[in-house]
């Protein structure tokens, strides 16, 4: 399995599938080429993962793009295409001109097989990959100038670049947004958030802008608009030792706070075990701390959050920094 990340987190990703017994046999700059063992499990630091790649080396972008077409169309021998299909082309890491080199022969590829088999072609739509499930298609990673590995399936993580909203108080508003599609829903009309750190507020923000009332907790100032908002309470106070009122269960608990993910991971057990909230996003700042038996603990099903969710995903955001963000419904 070819899994790709962001670049310089490979040994994050690599660490990360031996807790699943999982053994990496080679990488590179964003990418992983694993040997994997039963099913795909819930992988925090993957954002792509493409079964039984198939390795193509060329010497140049027009051999590259020739590979390319033979493979996609031996691919279509018995077969007939008859609903949209998704394709990839994706330079791994951070190598400019790799990504130019990608899109080069994806322009390539597009134009030729356009004139071989129009019908099919137009059926063709690219990057249908945020909703985190396994697609058929044709799914490329240019690993550098000479090679590239092609899946026909592939499951994604969900991570993908977000637009930001100018009035939003913060660029941790992002993350939030990003959270929502992996999870698969969001704060509603009338559903009450309470935002644990709220301060200045691009969570909070985030919930308002769906007509979700906000309790926020932060010491901390709140800004913009988010600040005088009708929909919006501010308890100024400890966002770690907060409790909901005695039978209280909000729909949503939000926590981006700056503090050991140890601790934060803690408090979360605990609104969770207490079932304070129906669904939570959260978000463990790692820094120096390593992330890999963060993952285990809260993955553990006996003792971790996993034991009290019915939903539990982890993801290395596209927004993420050195940080874990944490999705999930609490088991009823």
């Amino acid at each position: 399995m070819l899994m790709t990340c962001k670049a310089t987190f490979e040994n994050m990703l690599i660490r990360e599938l031996g807790l699943y017994g999982w053994k990496a046999d080679t990488s590179g700059a964003g990418w992983v080429l694993a040997t994997v063992k039963g099913p795909y499990p819930d992988i925090c630091f993957a954002e792509s993962a493409g079964e039984d790649p198939v390795e193509i080396t060329a010497s140049s972008a027009n051999k590259l793009t020739s590979e390319l077409v033979d493979l996609f169309m031996a691919g279509l021998k018995d077969n007939r295409v008859d609903n949209p299909w998704p394709f990839v082309f994706n330079a791994v890491g951070q190598d400019a001109s790799l990504s130019k080199r990608a899109k080069t022969v994806q322009a390539a590829w597009l134009k030729k097989l356009q004139k071989i088999l129009p019908r099919v072609m137009r059926l063709a739509r690219e990057d249908m990959t945020e909703e985190c499930a396994a697609r058929r298609g044709f799914f490329v990673h240019v690993t550098d100038f000479t090679r590239a590995f092609v899946s026909r399936s592939a499951k994604f993580g969900g991570q993908r670049r977000m637009q930001m909203d100018s009035k939003a108080p913060s660029r941790s508003y992002l993350k939030i947004e990003e959270a929502y599609g992996i999870l698969g829903c969001q704060p509603g009309k009338g559903e009450t958030v309470i935002d644990l750190g709220a301060a200045p507020g691009g969570w909070s923000y985030s919930a308002l802008k769906r007509n979700a009332r906000v309790i926020a907790v932060d010491n901390g100032r709140l800004l913009g608009t988010v600040k005088n908002h009708p929909g919006l309470t501010h308890h100024q106070e400890n966002a770690m030792a907060y409790q909901p009122p005695a039978g209280v269960t909000c729909d949503w608990l939000f926590c981006d706070v700056l503090d050991q993910p140890d601790r934060i991971l803690n408090v979360i057990f605990k609104w969770v075990g207490n079932r304070w909230c129906r669904r939570f996003i959260v978000n463990l700042k790692f820094g120096r701390t390593d992330p890999i038996p963060l993952l285990a603990k809260a993955r553990d099903p006996g003792t971790g959050l996993a034991a009290g969710c019915s939903v539990l995903k982890i993801r290395h955001l596209y927004h993420d920094r050195e940080e874990l963000t944490l999705m999930g419904s609490v088991r009823t």
